[in-house]
């Protein structure tokens, strides 16, 4: 009997350990979430203003040399999200180029700023004239999609401005983006171009 009544006490022991272990586990758990969602709101991430662009600029087919070249990108955890500008100048076969800019951010990892858009345009000046050879907004996160087109912006100032559909079905950021802008590009990840016709 006294046997018995040891086991029950044992096991009694046995079974409050256990529930006391996995309530401990539990919440150092949670703490941990807790502790790790902390550390988040101050990480510093990658964040992707622009790729690297390159682009030649042609009017009626011929090259447009000496012309200058603006790159415009706003983020809002970015120099007080002030539209910061960049310019260069056409060579003598109307090519140009800017580099990418990629910033340290830790808006990403709070509830807040990982939607903030980035707000990216590229223009041209000529004859007293601005052409948009990209106007487009994109997450925080590179755009594979929006790198390849930066990277082959082939435009004629005397083509039209279109609005193109780019599938970004594989990336982090939606199915579909628009750009604007009157260049021109063979590449699968345009799936649709919109005229101004068919606003109206």
């Amino acid at each position: 009997m006294l046997w018995k009544r040891k086991s029950s006490a044992q096991n009694f022991t046995i079974r409050a350990v256990v529930v006391l272990l996995f309530g401990l586990a539990l919440y150092f758990g949670l703490q941990s979430e807790k502790v790790n969602d902390m550390l988040n709101l101050f990480k510093r991430y990658d964040v992707e203003l622009f790729s690297e662009v390159r682009g030649q600029a042609k009017a009626n087919g011929k090259p447009l040399a000496g012309v200058e070249v603006t790159r415009s990108v706003s983020y809002e955890d970015y120099k007080d999200g002030k539209e910061q500008l960049s310019k260069t100048t056409t060579d003598s076969n109307g090519n140009f180029s800017f580099p990418p800019l990629v910033i340290k951010s830790s808006a990403p990892g709070n509830v807040f700023g990982q939607n903030m858009s980035i707000l990216q345009s590229v223009t041209i000046k000529h004859e007293d004239r601005v052409y948009f050879l990209w106007a487009a907004s994109k997450r925080w996160k590179p755009s594979p999609a929006f790198s390849s087109l930066l990277s082959k912006l082939q435009c004629d100032l005397s083509d039209q401005e279109l609005t193109f559909v780019v599938d970004t079905s594989v990336e982090d950021w939606g199915d579909f983006q628009t750009v604007e802008s009157l260049c021109r590009w063979e590449d699968n990840k345009l799936v649709r171009v919109f005229e101004d016709k068919d606003y109206l």
